[in-house]
């Protein structure tokens, strides 16, 4: 699918996407998870963070400012952060000077990617941040994909990657300081009622020895080189 209709899909889907994608236990769950993940990692951090890819703002209240292609999912975010600024712009084109941010994050959309828009998406988070600046993001794993044999027939979280692929489009611009697992236990599973119970141990066997390159996810966190 072409980039003009996937933004057309986003801004159609802009007024139900919280309560659609987020709304249920489901992704309640994960989104405890990631903002568990992304407190660790912004705890201490200072200076100008843009949330790339924000849609509606879910997780832009660990940024300074948002972007995104859809001009209806903007118009969200901005209502949730009045006090943020947000940018209509593509991945791979942003309109930031060199060096002007010290932390990036994107979460549920390099997934949606080919890989030639995710390798200039990382030469442009690349160009925007200063030096040793921070990228976060979230990749479904590919290792977990082959077991479960999950094959995406569209473009929707098509994109899937282990470890060695990502320091492959990385190289000589990043380094990977942490890489979180999320999501071991098919929780699709579990009752609704019961789901909340397992956050913690989700969590604890996501990130334990071999059973992280298992999980339904990674978070990396990249530190600019």
């Amino acid at each position: 699918m072409s980039t003009e209709k996937i933004i057309e899909y986003y801004d159609q889907l802009a007024s139900e996407y919280d309560e659609n994608r987020f709304g249920n236990s489901y992704g309640q769950f994960i989104d405890f998870q990631e903002r568990r993940i992304l407190n660790k990692i912004f705890k201490n951090q200072s200076g100008k963070i843009l949330d790339i890819a924000c849609g509606s703002g879910r997780l832009t209240n660990f940024a300074t400012s948002g972007a995104d292609a859809s001009e209806e999912m903007l118009k969200i975010a901005h209502k949730k952060f009045p006090e943020k600024e947000f940018f209509q712009a593509k991945s791979n084109d942003l309109p930031f000077e060199k060096e002007n941010f010290q932390g990036c994050l994107t979460f549920h959309f390099i997934m949606h990617l080919d890989e030639d828009i995710f390798t200039k998406t990382i030469d442009e988070v690349h160009r925007i941040l200063s030096k040793n600046g921070t990228f976060v993001f979230d990749i479904p794993v590919k290792n977990r994909r082959k077991i479960l044999n999950q094959n995406q027939e569209n473009w929707h979280a098509a994109l899937s990657f282990n470890q060695d692929e990502i320091e492959k489009f990385i190289k000589n611009k990043f380094e990977i300081r942490k890489k979180f697992g999320l999501l071991i236990i098919p929780i699709h599973r579990i009752p609704k009622r019961f789901r909340k119970y397992f956050l913690t141990f989700d969590f604890l066997l996501s990130n334990f020895g071999l059973l992280k390159n298992l999980s339904s996810y990674h978070i990396y966190e990249l530190r600019k080189i």
